[in-house]
Formats: C-alpha cells, structure tokens, sequence
C-alpha cells in the first residue's frame, strides 16, 4: 500500500507543477472564448483519473493479496495430506 501511496502522490505533484505551468495567463483569449473553464474541466478529468488509478491499484493489490493467501493455504493443505498418506 505504501508504493501505492507514493506513486498517486508523486502524480499529483506532477499534475499540480503542470497545472501551474498552463494555468492561462488571460482569461479571455483574443477571439472571445474563454480558457478558464477548460483548464478547470481538463483539472477535474485529471484527478478523476488518479482516484480511479489509486482504486485500481488498491483492488488489484487486495486480490493479489488474497490469491497468495489461497496458494499459501492449498500448498500447506497438499502438505498435510501427503503426510497423512504416507
């Protein structure tokens, strides 16, 4: 959990000096529209993105937990009845 926590921090550090680097200079560009809104738009799909990484890898790292723990469990089981068996 903890690379998990890490990885998620360094992007959103990443995300952050980015954001600062395209923040618009002028909210109004020279033909009218506006760059605000889809700077702020593209920041949200952002962190949408690392909340579903970070729950992505949380859940696989869950799951790969519990399948070691079955294996562990099955070879220790194979390991009883050998015993027994002989």
């Amino acid at each position: 959990m903890k690379r998990i926590n890490i990885t998620i921090g360094l992007l959103f550090i990443y995300f952050l000096v980015l954001s600062i680097i395209g923040f618009p200079k002028e909210r109004i560009a020279p033909d009218g529209t506006d760059r605000l809104i889809p700077f702020i738009l593209v920041c949200m799909l952002e962190l949408i993105v690392l909340f579903l990484l970070r729950w992505a890898l949380i859940k696989r790292h869950k799951f790969r937990e519990h399948r070691r723990r079955e294996t562990e469990q099955y070879a220790h089981y194979e390991d009883e009845t050998d015993k027994l068996k002989q």
